[in-house]
């Protein structure tokens, strides 16, 4: 780490800077690179928190800069923007296709990025903690959302999917706390790990018909979740799903889910109703553990697997019917239900 370096100048001579050759220089403000340099490494400028500029000698025919943000020499390539730039909005040119992965990593300032018709993805960590940043419009021609794309963008108030996505990455919108709504289109296949984990506003999810699985941690931690429908692909809500989501009242289950795992509804405190489709078999271990407020369920012929504590402490539990092909179930499957009846 060189903590107090502030500017640097290359020499001339240098032709290739290695990966994270600045990373972490945390009072880096201002870089000149020279017309030699021919190769740079990934994630060079990493957690740069200060820096404001990256220049590049003319006659570099690898490399270009623009306004202090680095492309490769025809701007079809955004390298790097520097974090600290005072801008409070950015239009990334019409001719970038492509950034490199952390490209805006802990941009301070930037409310509003502009993306153009042509770029096919946004890689992984693109916007991470960009803290200001509170509109994304993702264009038609993407087709991909990389693993923490905009992880911490705790400003982030609208998301608007485009036609093109097909895939969502792991983590992608954790911890954006000002999102209050999102809508996953049909035309996104699939959507990664903890997606929204932690994201503490966000009250209404709609996913389209395209997605097959509600992957592990995917809602884990959003207390404001009042409302999720989802479309009939879905075939999996996975592990901790939905774990501790309290305000979770309304939920649509899609007519074709076969498993509900572990801890999937967990401390959903505030669900007083759930529909199993008869196309379910199985049921995870504490998948509904603590869910205090509901109060009748159907277990449809089709479940054959009911975990352990699976309904664990409902305590306004009244009504269980339990279908026929359950054979025999562990001891605790209801306890703590103190007030089931039937």
């Amino acid at each position: 780490l060189c903590e107090n370096l502030e500017t640097i100048e290359i020499p001339a001579q240098v032709e290739k800077i290695n990966n994270f050759a600045f990373a972490c220089c945390l009072r880096l403000s201002r870089v000149t690179l020279p017309a030699s340099v021919a190769e740079i490494g990934a994630f060079v400028f990493n957690c740069c928190p200060e820096l404001i500029e990256i220049s590049v000698s003319e006659g570099n025919p690898n490399y270009s800069s623009r306004d202090g943000v680095l492309f490769d020499e025809e701007q079809t390539t955004l390298i790097k923007y520097p974090p600290n730039r005072a801008a409070v909005e950015y239009t990334i040119p019409e001719t970038v296709r492509k950034m490199t992965h952390w490209a805006f990593d802990y941009c301070q300032n930037l409310q509003t990025v502009v993306i153009p018709d042509g770029l096919t993805t946004i890689d992984p960590g693109a916007f991470t903690e960009c803290y200001s940043l509170q509109r994304i419009d993702i264009p038609n021609t993407v087709t991909n959302i990389g693993m923490l794309a905009f992880d911490l963008c705790s400003q982030l108030k609208e998301v608007n999917i485009g036609n093109g996505v097909t895939h969502i990455e792991d983590s992608a919108f954790r911890s954006c706390d000002q999102l209050r709504e999102i809508i996953i289109p049909d035309n996104v296949l699939s959507l990664g790990d903890s997606l929204f984990l932690d994201c503490r506003g966000l009250e209404t999810v709609r996913i389209g018909n395209g997605v097959t699985e509600i992957k592990g941690n995917m809602f884990k931690d959003c207390p404001q979740l009042k409302e999720v429908s989802m479309g009939n692909d879905v075939t999996i809500i996975g592990e901790s799903a939905f774990y501790d989501c309290s305000s979770l009242i309304n939920l649509s289950i899609g007519n074709n889910v076969t498993r509900i795992e572990n801890n999937a509804f967990y401390g959903c405190t505030n669900l007083q109703e759930i529909v199993l489709p008869d196309t379910l078999t199985r049921i995870g271990n504490m998948a509904f553990r603590d869910c205090t407020s509901l109060t009748d369920v159907v277990i449809p012929d089709s479940v054959l697997s009911l975990g352990n504590d699976a309904f664990n402490g409902c305590l306004s539990l009244k009504s269980i019917i339990i279908g026929d092909g359950i054979s025999n179930f562990l001891s605790r499957t209801f306890a703590e239900c103190v007030n089931l009846e039937t």
